[in-house]
């Protein structure tokens, strides 16, 4: 029985030990993202300045020569998560363009007012959810990302399901996965049903033909 409560002591300060290093990696992608907006406003403040500067002196090869560079690069830039909230822009951004350089199908669809939920927490629901997602696809054939996240009727709704190899389990509403020898539920999971009970939410998993979905709803009206 004593080693029965070490081992579970163990798992977690283990669990503890993983959700901090995770937080600290989504904190990393808030300033990473901080940091690349500052640059993007500079570089289109820069670039509208030098058409200015082009069109004043009627340069106009010069002007469409500049011009073209700048479509050449917006496919680059029409993949910036724009949905006006820094932590969304961050972690989706993030997690995005990590999908396209695996060659990853995603899709997604963001449409959002104001978020009343706290920054760390909706950080911690979307950093665990993209990465369990990203991870499974990533051991398939055709890995593909499907994510939607809506306000509606004072709700954040959170949609996400993503294609997987092998075999899942569920639980009691607990995942179990091959990764670890479906002795363990894991850890991404329950950290979101933590966050998700704190807000008085709705929280939902589920699989079949090889797609995971997880379907999240929380209360975001704020308290005063």
């Amino acid at each position: 029985e004593e080693i029965s409560k070490n081992e579970k002591l163990n798992a977690g300060l283990r669990n503890l030990e993983e959700l901090y290093n995770k937080e600290k990696s989504y904190h990393q992608q808030l300033l990473q993202h901080k940091e690349q907006e500052r640059e993007l406003q500079q570089r289109v403040q820069r670039n509208i300045a030098k058409l200015e500067q082009l069109l004043e002196k009627q340069d106009f090869a010069a002007l469409e020569q500049h011009f073209d560079q700048l479509l050449a690069s917006s496919d680059k830039l029409q993949r910036v998560v724009l949905s006006g909230n820094r932590v969304v822009d961050a972690v989706v951004g993030y997690w995005r363009e990590r999908a396209y350089a695996d060659g990853m199908d995603w899709q997604s669809e963001i449409n959002i007012a104001e978020i009343a939920v706290d920054d760390m927490d909706l950080a911690i629901i979307l950093g665990n959810a993209l990465e369990n997602a990203h991870t499974a696809a990533k051991g398939t054939s055709n890995p593909s990302i499907s994510l939607k996240i809506t306000t509606k009727n004072g709700l954040l709704l959170i949609a996400l399901s993503n294609n997987f190899q092998g075999e899942v389990r569920i639980k009691d509403g607990k995942y179990y996965s091959a990764k670890r020898g479906f002795r363990q539920p894991g850890t991404g999971l329950a950290n979101i049903r933590l966050v998700v009970e704190k807000y008085q939410g709705y929280f939902k998993i589920n699989s079949d033909n090889q797609l995971f979905r997880l379907q999240l709803a929380l209360n975001n009206r704020r308290q005063d």
